[in-house]
């Protein structure tokens, strides 16, 4: 999961958090977001399903990414 974490955007790895409502400081850097999404079960859990409980490797991003 961290090789698809780091392949992310810095804002698609916010918009993660914040799916997540998961609360973080608005400056962190791109290596303490995937930190946090990793500490973060319910973060890791949209970065390793698509929602439906089907791992495909894919984010559950917001839907403007979709």
């Amino acid at each position: 999961m961290e090789a698809k974490l780091k392949a992310m955007k810095v804002a698609d790895l916010k918009a993660v958090l914040q799916q997540a409502n998961v609360a973080f400081d608005s400056k962190l850097t791109k290596p303490a977001l995937i930190k946090k999404i990793m500490e973060t079960p319910e973060a890791s859990s949209i970065v390793s399903t698509d929602g439906n409980g089907a791992d495909d490797d894919l984010p559950d991003l917001p839907p403007k990414y979709v």
